[in-house]
């Protein structure tokens, strides 16, 4: 998928590290909701290997963008306008989470929005 700024990413490029994979669209408030959170873990793991990696889910570039601008968000984000990696992963309703191991296995799945406590608890299973 592309990212904001144009470069296509892929799983496979991330081997290595813990990655939270989150799929969100911009009109869906429990995604509002939750990006603080998402930032926060972004931010305080990110050197230690664990990869935020947000996928938005059919929305045009300028308005994920936008979005991403508004709520003060660095971790990155790829666009899936024709949903080929939301029905990849079986995402039927948003917010929905994936948490990935550094071997690139699924270890667990939150559909709905998660906060702090509940992404610390998930991360155990793919992060020390």
């Amino acid at each position: 998928l592309q990212t904001l700024d144009g470069q296509t990413l892929q799983l496979s490029d991330l081997q290595g590290q813990a990655i939270v994979l989150n799929f969100w669209a911009s009109w869906c408030p429990p995604c509002r909701a939750e990006m603080p959170e998402l930032e926060q873990v972004h931010q305080e793991n990110m050197d230690q290997g664990l990869m935020v990696l947000g996928v938005n889910q059919g929305e045009q570039q300028a308005v994920a963008n936008d979005f991403m601008q508004r709520f003060g968000l660095t971790f990155p984000v790829v666009l899936d306008q024709e949903l080929i990696a939301s029905r990849n992963y079986k995402v039927n309703s948003l917010p929905t989470t994936f948490f990935i191991d550094r071997n690139g296995v699924i270890q667990d799945q939150v559909t709905g929005q998660v906060n702090t406590a509940l992404l610390n608890e998930k991360l155990r299973s793919i992060f020390p």
